[in-house]
């Protein structure tokens, strides 16, 4: 047998892995606002419904399917409301009585992607005025690191070697009891900041890519690839936050922020390096680098195709030694 069947195929293990397609997520997770524990006069709860994939979103959720239970089996009723112009489909849940702080409510609702389901239990705390300041910014980690982005449509996630700056908000203390009910827009430079790390990433209502009260800027530092990013140079931030039920906005004091990628290499990284643990981070609804993204898929490097070219080269490999 020929020698050169062989010097063929070998050169391809050599090329770089294919990576697999972006196909659409199973389901849209199912989210709440707020999930973690918030003040007992608290007077508008967000649901966006989970969806499985290919089916319509629907504005036919009966209000008698939907209530809070208590631990003592006792439910309070609700209303619900659509949020006009919003994507996805998400209600305000407005409760008919008031929580009582310290007991344990179930939100009882229908369900169509069970297996993706939020945790639907609350433990209101006690009663707190609203705020009226919201904090200031502060400034986390900054330097070059390499960072999941929005992939371009072939792919779920591309990554981009850029530097970033990362934030988040130190709260007033008249605010921290509301710091997990709080929906969150972040403005740089008068403009709204929103990016994500997948095309099919899904973030709770009023939370960043990196979970609520925190945010990571970015400027590419790859010629001709911008990733979405912001141009390098200096950056005006601003953090403004209001509760669900209020149009009273609260903004926290402008941030002046300097992205450069002529800076070493950030010591704390935003994003982490292995994708299986940045899938598992965006379970959660708060902290540094976590979302609620559920049901994104995930980008793996190594090609079935570069697993067939190893068998293939080894059948050679025997083939041409069985015939001397």
């Amino acid at each position: 047998m020929s020698k050169l069947p062989l010097l063929f195929v070998l050169p391809l293990l050599l090329t770089p892995s294919l990576a697999f397609p972006c196909s659409q997520a199973q389901c849209r997770r199912e989210s709440l606002v707020p999930r973690l524990p918030f003040p007992a006069n608290i007077e508008v709860i967000l649901w966006t419904p989970g969806k499985l994939s290919g089916s319509a979103d629907s504005s036919t959720v009966a209000e008698s399917d939907v209530y809070f239970e208590s631990e003592t089996g006792a439910q309070i009723a609700v209303t619900l409301t659509e949020l006009a112009s919003h994507f996805p489909l998400t209600y305000e849940v407005r409760p008919l009585a008031p929580f009582t702080p310290g007991v344990e409510y179930t939100f009882r609702a229908p369900e169509s992607c069970e297996q993706f389901e939020e945790n639907r239990n609350f433990l209101p705390q006690e009663v707190a005025p609203a705020p009226t300041q919201l904090g200031i910014l502060q400034l986390g980690s900054t330097g070059r690191e390499r960072i999941y982005i929005r992939g371009d449509g072939g792919t779920c996630t591309d990554r981009l070697v850029a530097t970033v700056a990362s934030i988040s908000v130190v709260l007033t203390p008249e605010a921290e009891p509301w710091q997990n009910v709080l929906l969150y827009t972040t403005k740089v430079n008068g403009n709204v900041w929103s990016v994500s790390d997948s095309l099919n990433s899904n973030y709770p209502i009023g939370s960043s890519w990196q979970g609520r009260g925190y945010d990571v800027l970015f400027a590419s530092c790859e010629s001709g690839k911008t990733g979405g990013g912001l141009a390098q140079g200096v950056h005006e931030v601003v953090f403004e936050a209001r509760l669900p039920d209020s149009t009273l906005v609260l903004s926290t004091p402008p941030l002046m922020i300097e992205l450069s990628c002529d800076v070493g290499l950030n010591p704390n990284p935003t994003s982490p390096q292995n994708k299986e643990d940045h899938m598992l981070a965006m379970n959660a609804d708060a902290g540094p680098g976590s979302g609620s993204g559920g049901c994104t898929c995930v980008q793996r490097e190594t090609s079935l195709a570069s697993f067939a070219l190893v068998f293939g080269v080894l059948a050679l490999f025997f083939a041409h030694k069985k015939n001397g």
